[in-house]
């Protein structure tokens, strides 16, 4: 990001007083966009939900795009089926609104973005004592952990009489590898 010169929506690199602005249009593009498309799924709390005011915010820009003078004439039917359409159908992905309400908020705090240990891995990968392979995840399970797993209910075998069948565990498929006694994660 050493070479990144940032765009003029670029929240995160905006002078503050451009940001209050652009946030001011927004804010006022928002309330006319849940009056006239009835999208009460955007709660009045939406500018505290970060994920969303960027989505919204690109929305925006792609709106004013497609209406403003000499835009094609078919710009405003392609800005509602590839942006309206879209965004209205994963809402509830962007951010978690469920516990917000017209009189309060109720997100709750990310935890950290960054991984204290983040830090300490750049510093090793920097200096040669550790790898890229060293983050991968874990693409294996034991066979007796894994049935661990399963009988402590984290993990579900396609057929429970079967302690090699196929499990799903962390929302991905795993196979038994008889060669090696371990499940081996499917891509």
């Amino acid at each position: 990001m050493r070479d990144y010169v940032p765009g003029p929506y670029d929240l995160d690199a905006m002078p503050e007083a451009r940001a209050a602005a652009v946030l001011g249009e927004l804010a006022d593009w928002v309330e006319w966009l849940r009056r006239i498309y009835e999208l009460d799924a955007i709660k009045p709390c939406w500018w505290r939900h970060p994920a969303l005011v960027r989505e919204l915010l690109a929305a925006f820009v792609r709106w004013r795009d497609a209406y403003q003078h000499g835009a094609a004439e078919s710009a405003p039917f392609a800005w509602h089926s590839d942006v309206l359409r879209p965004l209205a159908a994963r809402l509830g992905e962007i951010t978690n609104m469920e516990s917000c309400t017209p009189s309060g908020c109720g997100l709750r705090p990310s935890p950290p973005a960054r991984d204290p240990e983040l830090a300490v891995f750049l510093a090793q990968l920097a200096d040669g004592t550790a790898a890229l392979g060293d983050t991968l995840p874990t693409w294996e399970v034991g066979h007796e952990r894994m049935l661990d797993l399963i009988d402590a209910g984290e993990a579900q075998s396609d057929d429970p009489g079967d302690p090699y069948a196929p499990v799903t565990y962390q929302g991905h498929q795993w196979a038994f590898d008889l060669d090696q006694a371990v499940f081996r994660r499917r891509i």
